[in-house]
């Protein structure tokens, strides 16, 4: 396995490790509020606000990391694209 690979592998888990707890969250959140059994107690203590503003934060934390770790395995496949276009290059030019 390359280093490329490694260090991609690695971003990924380290982003699901941290946003797992959030999207536990998140999936809490959504049962509650589109489950039968709670509709009265959320109805009756007026929570569906509460929980929609929590789903949003988690669902808000949850992309950011998300996004980051994309944006960080596209910055590293860079180099790898450029080496691999140069190799191209190299070789149709001896043809």
């Amino acid at each position: 396995m390359s280093l490329w690979a490694v260090m991609f592998n690695t971003g990924s888990w380290l982003a699901i490790l941290k946003t797992t707890m959030d999207a536990r969250r998140m999936n809490y959140y959504s049962s509650v509020m589109l489950s039968k059994s709670h509709i009265k107690e959320i109805q009756l203590f007026d929570v569906g606000r509460y929980f929609l503003k929590k789903y949003r934060e988690n669902f808000a934390i949850v992309c950011d990391e998300k996004k980051a770790v994309r944006h960080k395995q596209a910055l590293l496949s860079v180099p790898t694209l450029i080496v691999s276009i140069l190799g191209d290059l190299f070789i149709m030019g001896d043809g």
